[in-house]
C-alpha cells in the first residue's frame, strides 16, 4: 500500500476587469498517486471516493480511494490491462473487475483484496454493478456473456447471442438488471433468474457504451458514434435527445440536481428527464478524448476523473466557465465562482440566432448585453463590428443559455467562411449590473450553421 496527500486547489475567484490579466485558470483538480489514473469511480462505504485505472504502461491495475480532504491511498494489483468499473457491493466491500487476467476483484475497505478467476480467462469482465438480489452482477465483452457473483465468490453465467459484446451494466428501478451492447446496438435487460430481452436501438450505427439509471425510473444512455443521449423505459421504449455536438457521448451518470451527466468530446454535460441538454463547463478543450470517468461521491457531488490526459483545458481564462484538468487528475465537479461567467462555446446557428452559456455571481443578480463581434482593423486600428446581441437577466446562483439573434449580412458573412480548424475569427462579451460592474469576455470561438462542426 502506499499513501500519498494529494493538494486540492482552490477555484478561481474571480474580479471585475480581470479577464485580460487571467489567461488561464487556476488548477481545480488534484494528482492522484503518479502514474495512477482513474478510469472509474464509485462512492465507497467509508465515505470516500473510489477509484480503479491503470498505471503507466498497463502492467499492473491501481484500486484506490480518495478523502474529502483529498488523501489518496492507492493498492496496487498484479492485473494487466485495464479495469474499466467497480462498485460498492451488498457486503460493503469493493468490486472490480479485472479485465487483463479474466478475474473479479473484491477488496476491502482496509485495502485487504480478493480475485475471482472467471472459468473463461480470456471473457474480458468489462463493467460491475451491486444487484437488487444481494449479489453482484458484471458483463463480459469477449465472451458474450452476463455474470452474476455471490459475496461469497459463486460464479453463474448467462450467455448472450455471439458478437454481441456487452459493455456497461446498472441495476434499474424495475429490479432487472441492464446493459449496453456495444457491437450489437442494442440494449438489454436481464432479470435476476437470468432471462434475458434486448432492444434494437432505432436507426444507423449508435454503439451504445454506458448506462445509468435514472430518476424518473428509466435508463439512459450514452452513444459513442452518435451525438445523442437515449432513454429507454422499462418496457423498451426508446426516445432519442440530440445533443449539439460533431461526435459522439461517453460516460453517463445520474448526478446533481436530478440530471443525468455525460461527458461528449472535452464537454461534460447534463440533461434533464424532460430532455433538456446544458453545458455548464468545458473540459480538455483542444483534447481529443473525454473525460475517462464521472462518479457520484458519498456526498452526492459529481466527481471527474481524466484518466490518461496530459493536455490542460484552455477554457476558463478570464471570467468563463472552465476548469483545468492534469493528467491523472480527479475530483469534484464543481464551476468556480464568478461575478459574470461565461459558457464555453456558441450553440450551431439555428433560425438565425446562437446562443451561449451565461452564468451570475452578482447580489441582486445580472442585467446587461451579450454580443458577438468581429475584430476589423481599419487603417491599422482595431475595431469590434457587432455581429449580433441581447439583453438579458439573471438571478444571483443561476445559470442559462441567452439566445443572441444575428445580423443578416453577419449569417452571410459566417456561411462564407470555411469552418477549418484553427479558423476562430468570432469574440463574445458581456456585462452586468449597475454600471457594468461585470465583464465577462472570451475570444476564440466557431460560428457554425446547424450541422456543421462547431
Amino acid at each position: 500500500m502506499r499513501k500519498v496527500t494529494a493538494t486540492w486547489f482552490a477555484a478561481l475567484a474571480l474580479l471585475p476587469g480581470s479577464a485580460e490579466a487571467l489567461e488561464e485558470p487556476q488548477p481545480y483538480f488534484g494528482h492522484l498517486v503518479p502514474a495512477a489514473h482513474a478510469f472509474a469511480l464509485t462512492a465507497g462505504p467509508d465515505g470516500n471516493v473510489w477509484f480503479a485505472g491503470p498505471r503507466v504502461g498497463g502492467s499492473t491495475l491501481t484500486i484506490g480511494k480518495v478523502t474529502p480532504s483529498g488523501e489518496v491511498t492507492e493498492y496496487p494489483r498484479p492485473s494487466s490491462a485495464h479495469a474499466y468499473s467497480i462498485t460498492t457491493g451488498p457486503d460493503g466491500h469493493l468490486w472490480f473487475v479485472e479485465w487483463g487476467r479474466g478475474a473479479i476483484g473484491r477488496i476491502t475497505p482496509d485495502g485487504d483484496a480478493t480475485s475471482f478467476q472467471l472459468p473463461n480467462p480470456k471473457s474480458r469482465p468489462t463493467a460491475i454493478t451491486t444487484g437488487p438480489d444481494g449479489n453482484v452482477w458484471f458483463t463480459e465483452g469477449a465472451a458474450s456473456r452476463i455474470g452474476r457473483i455471490t459475496p461469497s465468490g459463486e460464479i453463474t453465467e448467462f450467455a448472450l447471442p455471439p458478437g454481441r459484446h456487452p459493455g456497461a451494466i446498472v441495476a434499474g428501478a424495475d429490479r432487472n438488471l441492464w446493459f449496453t451492447e456495444h457491437a450489437a446496438d442494442r440494449i438489454g435487460r436481464i432479470t435476476t433468474s437470468g432471462r434475458i430481452t434486448e432492444f434494437l436501438i432505432p436507426g444507423p450505427e449508435v454503439e451504445p457504451v454506458d448506462i445509468a439509471a435514472g430518476p424518473d425510473g428509466n435508463l439512459w444512455f450514452a452513444q459513442e458514434e452518435a451525438a445523442k443521449i437515449g432513454r429507454i423505459t422499462p418496457r423498451g421504449a426508446i426516445t432519442q435527445f440530440g445533443v449539439p455536438i460533431p461526435d459522439g457521448t461517453q460516460a453517463i451518470v445520474s448526478g446533481p440536481e436530478g440530471k443525468l451527466w455525460f461527458a461528449a468530446g472535452d464537454l461534460v454535460g447534463a440533461i434533464s428527464t424532460s430532455g433538456a441538454i446544458s453545458w455548464p463547463a468545458c473540459l480538455l478543450r483542444y483534447c481529443r478524448e473525454s473525460p475517462a470517468a464521472l462518479g457520484v461521491g458519498p456526498e452526492g457531488a459529481l466527481w471527474v476523473g481524466t484518466g490518461y490526459q496530459t493536455c490542460k483545458s484552455l477554457c476558463g481564462g478570464g471570467t468563463a466557465i472552465g476548469l483545468t484538468l492534469r493528467p491523472g487528475g480527479i475530483g469534484r465537479y464543481e464551476l468556480p465562482p464568478v461575478k459574470l461567467g461565461l459558457g464555453p462555446r456558441a450553440t450551431p446557428i439555428r433560425k438565425g440566432a446562437t446562443s451561449l452559456l451565461l452564468a451570475c455571481g452578482l447580489p441582486g443578480g445580472c442585467r446587461g448585453q451579450l454580443r458577438v463581434t468581429r475584430p476589423e482593423w481599419p487603417h491599422g486600428h482595431r475595431r469590434d463590428r457587432v455581429l449580433g446581441k441581447a439583453f438579458y437577466s439573471l438571478s444571483q446562483g443561476k445559470a442559462r443559455r441567452v439566445s443572441v439573434p444575428l445580423l443578416h449580412k453577419a449569417l452571410e458573412e459566417i456561411r462564407e467562411w470555411p469552418q477549418e480548424a484553427g479558423d476562430y475569427p468570432y469574440f463574445v462579451d458581456a456585462d452586468a449590473g449597475p454600471q457594468r460592474a461585470a465583464e465577462a469576455r472570451r475570444g476564440a470561438i466557431i460560428l457554425a450553421f446547424a450541422g456543421r462542426s462547431g
